[in-house]
């Protein structure tokens, strides 16, 4: 085989693999009005679930980074919500950041402890049919194998490309399996979900919401992602976020005017950040009224 067809063979087998990976649904708003894009500094970074008019749910890992404001990395800090294309929602600015006193910021090897934060909002949101929180599970609630799970987000198609500027909303159904495959063992407060090419979580879509297929209910969000966003190698690692219950309600409690009710995890506070870069759009919703 001359070294020309070699090259045409190799790269059609390539063009094949891409295409068929992360071939989840394109959806719409509606179906999960809890969705949130976090947005910082300016860009789509994380997924994120409503939990209240004035609190989102993500991962620790999406937001970890800006937690020391002596990082001096952050300059722009919301998220926008209500609609089925980024750059197209309302959009609210974040007033505090908090993640999970034990989060530990080391894949091994995609599993990362206590993947969990708060982002409390300056503004509560506007509720509508494409805008709605999201109920929390009850505490240490199981999620058992095979359950039938779907997972939304605005990230990637796949880890080779670039997020468009207006990435659509997609969704995928999958299961609960066996996390044997990325070679664990503290597994207690996380779940995975069963390999299959083509129907993965990818960059992007980090801190969104995984709901029970049949109740509808909140029972994850993604934490890890699997080698090269579906290639059917590892599986997608998500945290159960019934066993944070107890973390997720004290940030839920605090208030930064009352001493007695106060947060002892890692946290920034940042009403200092003046957002206006990231609200040149119709959409800015910062002179939003609780």
């Amino acid at each position: 085989m001359s070294k020309f067809v070699e090259c045409i063979f190799f790269a059609l087998i390539v063009i094949a693999v891409e295409a068929i990976r992360n071939n989840g649904e394109l959806a719409e708003i509606s179906e999960f009005p809890f969705q949130v894009s976090l947005r910082i500094n300016g860009g789509h970074s994380c997924g994120g679930v409503l939990i209240t008019r004035k609190h989102v749910l993500t991962a620790a890992h999406c937001v970890n980074d800006y937690i020391d404001p002596a990082e001096q990395n952050l300059w722009s800090a919301s998220i926008e919500l209500g609609a089925t294309h980024l750059n197209a929602g309302l959009r609210y600015p974040i007033s505090r950041i908090s993640i999970h006193k034990d989060f530990k910021n080391e894949y091994k090897p995609m599993f990362l402890p206590n993947d969990v934060a708060v982002v409390h909002l300056r503004h509560s949101v506007k509720l509508s049919p494409t805008i709605q929180t999201i109920a929390l599970p009850r505490m240490m609630t199981e999620v058992p194998m095979n359950t039938s799970l779907i997972v939304s987000g605005y990230g990637l198609i796949n880890h080779t490309a670039y997020l468009p500027w207006d990435s659509p909303l997609r969704k995928f159904e999958t299961k609960v399996a066996g996390c044997e495959a990325i070679n664990t063992t503290t597994l207690w407060n996380v779940f995975c979900d069963e390999l299959r090419v083509g129907y993965a979580a990818c960059n992007g879509d980090s801190g969104s919401g995984i709901i029970d297929a049949n109740t509808k209910t909140l029972v994850g969000i993604v934490s890890g992602i699997g080698d090269e966003c579906g290639a059917g190698i590892e599986p997608d690692v998500f945290l159960k976020v019934s066993y944070y219950i107890p973390y997720i309600k004290s940030e839920l409690a605090y208030d930064p005017e009352n001493s007695k009710i106060q947060s002892e995890r890692p946290a920034r506070n940042v009403e200092e950040i003046f957002y206006i870069n990231d609200c040149y759009s119709p959409g800015c919703a910062y002179k939003s009224k609780d």
